[in-house]
């Protein structure tokens, strides 16, 4: 009685190591013991054991071997014919867990309702239990969770994806700070409206971080012999960022946002994280090289509709291209040797992840790299690669349990162990239903066929023959695998109905009995043989029917775009012109113009050419200044910041795009510069940016080195016009 009375309380204390509640009764808290056998186990990218035992006890992996001998007293499971992998690590999901609260945020968080540095996922963490599940059943054990409302969103933490209580997920609190380039309508107030509005406000931000932190210094410093400062839950959250202990984790939706963000991280020191765009595979050049994290979506674009010749000539290459590409730009990010881990974000639903995982691999993203981007490299910037991203012993027991390779084959998720507790997936099929039928029925209404189904099980297909008809492929096919029960659907025209058809019944054997539901209301029974087996492959592989295109890497990805930036030649003479010199030597005829190193050297008769210089014979041409236009608003992606009447902190230089085919319009009319200014909605707008044609250039390369700098003022009708803000009249 003793020795069991030690048990017991070893057993309680065991219970009680990790949690403060106190335990309620005799109750067994534990993960279990376990013993998973006879499986392929994958225990990191490119390491793989056969037939190999996993021991799981308390949560954590004992041992890991290949033809080990499960330990006595363990719950054996037969995995034989199965494969394991470390269980995924999603670096930036969406739980659902952020709502904004009825009548808004309350207490001294920030004047502006889109700055919610001050949330954290910790101390609100209520998270949706569906989406967990769905996580779940896309082979996730872990999440980094990511809160989404405002552009300063608040700190994010690792959780594990349990069914316990809150106070047992959380593994890492507040580990980043998450920031983003749209703001949250939810939230309200007016500013920022506009792209270079966020910006502004970013960069103001950070700026006021620094002050505040400095102000509240002095005040303690004086002894408080002033008045303090404002309190600010959202600056005081923000100061471990700024002071660069705290990364920052920017989401982008465009290559455009991701360079932005890479620039206001430097220009204000912040440590900077990132959750790409899918559109990676258009600055493959500028990330080569780069190390700061970064987490890419699997949001794949449908294919533009092109079923006929009107609504194909509607597709833009840019969309044509980016349909073709996007698959292959975590490939592209692998083969340039770009470190990159792999989320669920963005997809509208979490069924389309593991298809999409499948067509990156099959579009040229190697299996080990996708399993490192989804466990090992995620574990390494989480901060829990010591517990968490392999399958070794001392580590949680975060694993997923497959029917084949998750990466090459249509395979199906079976089970998920989180923290040594399994969560079922799908069940295995009772039956394999695949094979030819005879299928016959006495009852009134019935009929005489031949069904065949093929095809993975996972995805059946095939067709029936009726008799004296004409072969039907079939709608679906499928079998319920609780029950065995199979399910299959055709169109009945061949049977003289108008709708479909349903074939359902068991299977025992080869024999098939059923019910047919037929579009007329009637439901006669039939009874089937199986004449011949299937003989194929349980799961299918992924097939991709996509052209092999030899696609040159151009910039901007749209129509001319350019594959690199001409070479400007050492020397340029143009010959036998007429010269337009806007200047005191007034128009020439049959003049010569020299070019050295991309700056006018000279504007004469029969000028002396440098050898080796190119030589362009204009004549009967005439030559110009490059145009210069004062006053535009394109190349740009916003153009009004009308949150305020006084914008003049906006910048439209944060905003130039390169992503502009009006910009090759435009370099062909002869513009060559451009004075990009801010719209007229504000009495005192954003500061303008000078812009040189360089078609083919990143939006940074476009800016005009050493341009004034200029504010926009409007003083005309535009800026009365914005309802419920001050002015509204000129005398305003």
């Amino acid at each position: 009685m003793l020795g069991f009375t030690l048990l017991l309380t070893a057993g309680v204390e065991a219970q009680q190591a990790t949690r403060t509640q106190p335990v309620t009764g005799i109750r067994d808290n534990g993960t279990g013991f376990h013993a998973l056998v006879g499986a392929r186990v994958v225990t990191s990218p490119g390491q793989v054991l056969e037939n190999a035992t996993i021991v799981v006890r308390d949560g954590l992996i004992q041992s890991v071997g290949r033809n080990d001998q499960p330990p006595a007293g363990a719950r054996v499971w037969d995995l034989a014919g199965l494969t394991v992998y470390p269980g995924f690590i999603d670096a930036h999901a969406d739980l659902g867990m952020d709502n904004v609260p009825e009548g808004g945020d309350v207490g001294p968080t920030h004047w502006n309702p889109q700055v919610r540095a001050w949330f954290s996922t910790t101390m609100n963490f209520e998270d949706d239990e569906d989406r967990r599940s769905a996580l779940r059943s896309q082979g996730f054990g872990t999440a980094l969770a990511v809160p989404k409302q405002g552009i300063f969103r608040g700190t994010a933490s690792v959780v594990n994806l349990t069914d316990n209580g809150v106070r047992d997920r959380i593994l890492r609190p507040d580990l980043v700070h998450s920031i983003g380039f749209q703001r949250s309508f939810q939230l309200g107030g007016a500013y920022p409206n506009s792209p270079m509005g966020v910006a502004a406000l970013m960069k103001q931000t950070f700026m006021d971080t620094d002050w505040y932190m400095r102000a509240w210094e002095a005040y303690e410093a004086s002894g408080r012999a002033f008045l303090p400062p404002e309190t600010s839950a959202s600056l005081a959250a923000l100061e471990e960022v700024v002071q660069g202990n705290q990364p920052m984790f920017f989401e982008t939706n465009s290559e455009e946002e991701y360079l932005r963000a890479y620039a206001l991280a430097a220009d204000y020191r912040v440590t900077p994280w990132f959750r790409g765009s899918g559109q990676e595979y258009r600055i493959v050049d500028v990330l080569e090289g780069r190390t700061d994290p970064l987490v890419i979506p699997l949001d794949f674009p449908d294919a533009p509709d092109v079923d006929n010749p009107e609504r194909a000539l509607n597709a833009s290459l840019a969309q044509l291209r980016h349909w073709y590409l996007a698959p292959t730009s975590p490939g592209q990010l692998s083969g340039a040797g770009v470190r990159f881990a792999i989320t669920t974000d963005g997809l509208s639903s979490l069924n389309e992840f593991l298809p999409n995982l499948r067509i990156a691999v099959a579009r040229g993203l190697p299996a080990d790299d996708a399993l490192a981007a989804l466990t090992t490299t995620p574990a390494d910037w989480l901060g829990i690669d010591r517990t968490h991203g392999t399958i070794e012993a001392g580590k949680v027991a975060n694993l997923v349990v497959s029917e084949g390779d998750l990466f090459n084959e249509e395979a199906t998720v079976r089970d998920v162990w989180v923290q040594g507790k399994v969560y079922g997936v799908t069940r295995p099929a009772q039956v394999d239903p695949r094979g030819t039928w005879l299928i016959a029925s006495d009852d009134e209404w019935g009929f005489e066929a031949e069904l065949r189904l093929e095809g993975p099980l996972n995805r059946l297909g095939g067709h029936i023959d009726v008799t004296d008809g004409e072969r039907i492929d079939l709608s679906s096919a499928s079998v319920v695998a609780e029950t065995g029960r199979i399910e299959v659907r055709f169109d009945g025209e061949d049977l003289g109905y108008e709708g479909t058809a349903l074939l359902a019944g068991s299977v025992a054997g080869d024999e098939f009995f059923g019910w047919t539901s037929l579009p007329n209301g009637a439901d006669p029974s039939f009874q089937g043989t199986r004449t011949q087996a299937f003989e194929g492959a349980a799961r299918g592989t992924v097939a991709m029917n996509v052209p092999e295109i030899d696609l040159p890497f151009i910039r901007p990805m749209m129509e001319y775009g350019r594959s690199s930036i001409p070479e400007q030649p050492a020397a340029v003479v143009v010959r036998n012109a007429t010269v337009w010199t806007q200047g005191t030597q007034g128009r020439l005829e049959n003049a010569d113009l020299l070019v050295r190193a991309g700056q006018v050297a000279e504007v004469g008769i029969d000028l002396d050419a440098p050898s080796g210089a190119v030589e362009i014979d204009a004549t009967g041409k005439h030559v110009t200044p490059g145009l210069i236009d004062v006053h535009i608003h394109a190349g740009v992606s916003g153009v009004n910041e009308s949150g305020f009447a006084i914008v003049p902190e906006v910048q439209m230089g944060d905003v130039v795009t390169h992503n502009n085919i009006w910009m090759y319009r435009q370099l062909a009319g002869g513009l060559t510069t451009a004075h990009v200014k801010h719209g007229s909605a504000n009495p005192i707008g954003g500061e303008n940016v000078f812009v040189k044609m360089r078609w083919g250039s990143l939006p940074e390369d476009l800016k005009l080195e050493n341009a004034p700098r200029t504010v926009k003022f409007a003083l005309g009708e535009n800026p009365k016009r914005r309802q419920g803000r001050y002015p509204d009249t000129r005398m305003g």
